[in-house]
């Protein structure tokens, strides 16, 4: 057996008779499409672990036409660790931070993380972390006030409800998502293809 460690996770080659992998681990790509070219970098990376059974889950190589994007994004649940390139665009993408939502679901998720953070990115104060909180808490309130001010009867009201539950659950989770991450030793993306 031979491996390649990254931080706290080990990844192992096991030979098997048939050629095929005995474990595979899969490891969840988030981030903002406004990091692309990182996403893309990364993925080249974890391309050459495919050798030792790595296998990266990416929206853009994954989800297909009329996939439902929701569903896509709640498989982070199910991968066994998340790659998370944050960013203030990720950090205000609703998109990105429903999948962290999802990931918060598990009682485990801080051990399932692996964060690369912009440089430009300050989230290791609690005025900074402020930012993002304020930012989810003001776009609550304005889906709230949008939704009330259209005075929709409560048999159209559904998918209305369901959008704030979203903004809800964002806004009450953002605070100690990032309390937990600026606990971390962290390394910036930036930092990482330097090398």
């Amino acid at each position: 057996m031979c491996g390649i460690v990254y931080s706290n996770v080990t990844f192992t080659k096991k030979s098997i008779k048939d050629g095929g992998y005995e474990d595979i681990m899969q490891i969840f790509l988030s981030y903002s499409w406004k990091q692309e070219e990182i996403a893309n970098q990364l993925c080249s990376f974890f391309e050459s672990l495919k050798s030792f059974g790595v296998e990266i889950v990416r929206d853009k190589d994954r989800l297909h036409y009329m996939q439902n994007i929701k569903d896509f994004m709640k498989t982070i649940n199910k991968t066994d660790f998340a790659v998370l390139i944050i960013s203030d665009e990720y950090l205000e993408s609703e998109n990105c931070m429903y999948e962290i939502s999802e990931l918060m679901r598990l009682e485990e998720y801080k051990d399932r993380i692996l964060v690369l953070l912009s440089k430009k990115t300050k989230i290791f104060t609690y005025s900074d972390r402020l930012k993002y909180i304020k930012y989810w808490q003001e776009k609550y309130e304005e889906l709230s006030k949008v939704i009330n001010e259209a005075g929709l009867e409560d048999y159209n009201r559904e998918e209305a409800d369901k959008n704030l539950r979203k903004y809800n659950n964002i806004r009450n989770n953002i605070s100690q998502f990032l309390e937990t991450i600026s606990e971390l030793n962290l390394i910036t993306f930036e930092w990482v293809f330097e090398y």
